[in-house]
């Protein structure tokens, strides 16, 4: 004999409303990125936000570390708070995330795309590389071989003499005159930028390699 199954009931969830002229908006914030180590002073600009609250009304995350406030200015419509720490940088950890403001009592504003913000590992940054005592690749120890992994965005801020830097994550030079002295540099699979075409780099960057073409060493 057939058999009967017992009927599924579902219902749709409700749609979302809220009133814009009554919700806080984060229109955009400044600097959009900064040091996995924390301590980036972060300004975000807001539409709506309410008269008279102070810091101890605001609670801020970036990527959903928690930013500490430490100054609202209503007239202005900005608050700026401090990062916290994040971590190191990994394919399962991108540190790319909102800027998310909460509101006692009121709830959490809306976020604008321009509100995102990116964790990145600097490269003079002890919490870059770990270890006791902290020694900085290239600059405290040169001649050392660099393995930047998948997910990691490491951003070159001081100039550097290594022997090789093998690139599966991404290499960014900072907006300042720098230099890389090199017998290799492997991009293999990740991305090594100097400058945009939307965003040129305006400063001097130098790339010596004194590997030969016909070395063995790597393919």
């Amino acid at each position: 004999e057939g058999c009967s199954l017992p009927m599924l009931s579902v219902t749709a969830p409700a749609p979302l409303w809220y009133s814009l002229g009554s919700t806080a908006h984060v229109r955009s914030i400044s600097p959009k990125r900064g040091s996995t180590a924390g301590g980036t002073l972060i300004t975000l600009v807001i539409e709506g936000l309410p008269a008279g609250v102070g810091a101890s009304d605001l609670s801020v995350t970036a990527v959903g570390i928690p930013c500490e406030v430490t100054d609202v200015d209503v007239a202005a419509g900005e608050v700026r708070c401090l990062t916290g720490s994040y971590g190191k940088t990994s394919v399962a950890n991108p540190g790319l995330g909102l800027v998310a403001l909460t509101i006692r009592e009121l709830g959490t504003a809306a976020s604008s795309e321009d509100a995102q913000y990116e964790y990145v590992d600097l490269w003079s940054r002890c919490t870059t590389w770990g270890g006791a005592p902290c020694t900085i690749p290239g600059v405290d120890t040169p001649f050392d071989s660099v393995w930047i992994q998948q997910g990691q965005r490491l951003v070159l801020d001081v100039s550097i003499r290594v022997y090789m830097i093998i690139i599966q994550g991404s290499l960014e030079f900072d907006r300042q005159d720098l230099r890389v002295d090199a017998n290799y540099i492997f991009v293999f699979g990740g991305s090594l930028t100097v400058g945009t075409e939307k965003d040129p780099f305006l400063q001097d960057a130098i790339i010596t390699l004194y590997g030969s073409p016909v070395s063995q060493e790597i393919p």
